[in-house]
């Protein structure tokens, strides 16, 4: 299974349908077009699919699709075909990976071993511009390390050299700003084979976005302001509202604020517990 198709099927359950569609595109790369009872126009991802509709692929063209009742297609064979036939190109062998409920977000991912140990869950939607990883290696050695995002096809749209176990990813760069889904990992640079497992950040929906603006706006809270006291506060924020990674960058931008804050420190250390992202748990 590739891994376009593994981010489908994690995002799946992330999307809703409108009645009457079958499939909503959510990749698509190379040249595809549209037929929907009128001309020939190209296929835009996000976009719903009827049973009635054509679409054509061009040599090397790639189509992942979402069905409407949560399963994942990829489609690759050039020509013409339409969305009902597609419906039966079902694979059934293909499942989504375990749900574990009532589990922290490291539950899935626990039980592998890594070189370099990311403190992060595998899977996380952001709201903030920015995102903090910080990382441990395996074996004190490692001296330079490579930071590399990815774009769901495994094209490289970043890639850094740091001598630091800190980084922080702007994800108002214009080689990211328009990705949906980006992978994010960290890699020894004088041997690669030794590396961190890869995280998943997802583009958080506008409706969520806005739900969480407007609790923004009610705590008096603003993501502009840079003291210490603001990037706790909107750590409690995040994390209440099931934002792990938003939480573990305004609690590292508050220490890095005020470094020797024991409050600060302390906090961080609950919440790594209490998310099982501490060192020890993986």
């Amino acid at each position: 299974m590739t891994r376009v198709l593994l981010i489908l099927l994690i995002v799946a359950p992330e999307i809703a349908f409108s009645q009457g569609y079958s499939f909503r595109v959510l990749a698509a790369k190379g040249n595809i077009e549209l037929k929907s009872g009128g001309e020939w126009v190209p296929l835009k991802i996000g976009q719903s699919l009827n049973k009635s509709d054509v679409i054509k692929l061009g040599e090397q063209s790639y189509l992942g699709l979402l069905h409407s009742e949560g399963w994942a297609l990829e489609w690759r064979t050039p020509g013409t075909i339409t969305v009902s036939e597609l419906e039966y190109k079902r694979t059934p062998s293909l499942k989504r990976p375990p749900y574990l409920p009532n589990r922290g977000p490291a539950a899935i991912w626990k039980h592998q071993d890594y070189d370099i140990k990311l403190i992060s869950p595998n899977q996380v939607k952001m709201f903030g511009s920015s995102a903090i990883f910080r990382w441990h290696p395996k074996e004190e050695k490692i001296k330079t390390y490579v930071v590399e995002v990815m774009n769901m096809y495994d094209d490289v749209l970043l890639r850094e050299e740091t001598r630091s176990n800190y980084y922080e990813l702007d994800l108002t760069n214009p080689e990211l700003v328009t990705q949906r889904v980006l992978l994010f990992s960290v890699s020894n640079s004088k041997n690669e084979d030794m590396m961190s497992r890869t995280i998943t950040l997802l583009r958080m929906e506008d409706e969520k976005r806005s739900i969480l603006a407007a609790g923004l706006a009610k705590e008096q809270l603003n993501t502009q302001d840079d003291s210490a006291e603001n990037h706790y506060k909107l750590a409690i924020f995040f994390e209440e509202n099931q934002q792990v990674l938003d939480a573990i960058t305004h609690l590292e931008k508050a220490l890095l604020v005020e470094p020797r804050n024991t409050i600060y420190k302390n906090s961080y250390q609950d919440f790594l517990n209490k998310h099982q992202l501490n060192i020890q748990d993986y």
